[in-house]
């Protein structure tokens, strides 16, 4: 995988900041950034394509 300078600053915020956004286009990197600097922590998503259901929460969508 191709080492990302993002991945120190992202680590950074994180020791300051309870929630960190991370945001882009899609197809960027955001989900391999995430998911490789925090293997071990519960994913979610905000966007499913398999969600027909506009009621359905975010909550929903936690994997773990």
């Amino acid at each position: 995988m191709i080492g990302r300078s993002a991945a120190e600053s992202f680590r950074r915020l994180l020791s300051y900041y309870p929630v960190v956004v991370v945001a882009g286009p899609r197809q960027s990197g955001k989900t391999t950034l995430t998911r490789t600097v925090l293997p071990d922590w519960p994913y979610a998503t905000l966007e499913d394509p398999d969600r027909t259901d506009p009621r359905s929460t975010a909550g929903d969508s936690w994997e773990s």
